[in-house]
């Protein structure tokens, strides 16, 4: 019995591995570069309050099954304008609270669902769509100009939003939109990006 057992379970694996092999197109490991810029909204107080950082993240990504790509980008980005010094307990404060220059350095594990069928189409351009989610951890380091002393602020969020890509055989160009609510901040980014694609 355990002989049948461990022979249904190998036939079981080599099937699920046929699948996703068969499921995958051909070059399913993919790079990504881009640059995003937007606006944080104050979800205390409502309305937006300045403008988000400017920030670069690179990514690769594995699609799994057709249509379905796990992926891991990488982000370092620096505020435009002060904002305010996180950790500092004045939620919603908005103007009144002490603000600074912040530096971030983030990593973003998530998946990307691409919306149609691709097969068939790698002899010319095409538009492809797709959504986007992930779970951010970004890590700030502020400077509190009252006493100089380094901040450092971990914060978690989930990032959703979905974009456009123009696909040329392996080489792509893409834009986005996202949205950042975090777990500890009252600030929202809301950005754009733009950026370039290679495909494996």
């Amino acid at each position: 019995m355990m002989n049948k057992f461990l022979a249904s379970s190998a036939s079981l694996a080599v099937l699920i591995g046929a699948m996703s092999t068969a499921s995958a197109k051909e070059g399913d490991f993919s790079g990504y570069f881009s640059v995003g810029q937007g606006a944080l909204y104050d979800t205390y107080a409502g309305g937006f309050s300045n403008a988000g950082p400017f920030n670069l993240e690179a990514m690769v990504g594995k699609e799994i099954m057709q249509g379905i790509e796990v992926n891991a980008g990488f982000m370092f980005g620096i505020d435009t304008q002060d904002s305010s010094l996180r950790g500092q307990g004045e939620v919603g404060a908005g103007s009144t609270a002490v603000r600074a220059s912040a530096k971030y350095l983030g990593i973003r594990p998530g998946v990307r669902l691409f919306l149609g069928d691709d097969r068939g189409q790698h002899h010319g351009g095409y538009i492809r769509p797709y959504l986007r989610a992930a779970f951010p951890i970004d890590v700030s380091l502020q400077t509190d100009p009252s006493s100089g002393a380094s901040r450092t602020y971990v914060n978690v969020g989930l990032l959703v939003g979905g974009g456009l890509e123009y696909r040329w055989k392996h080489v792509g160009v893409f834009g986005e939109v996202i949205v950042v609510p975090f777990f500890r901040d009252f600030y929202m980014p809301i950005e754009g990006r733009v950026g370039v694609a290679v495909h494996f």
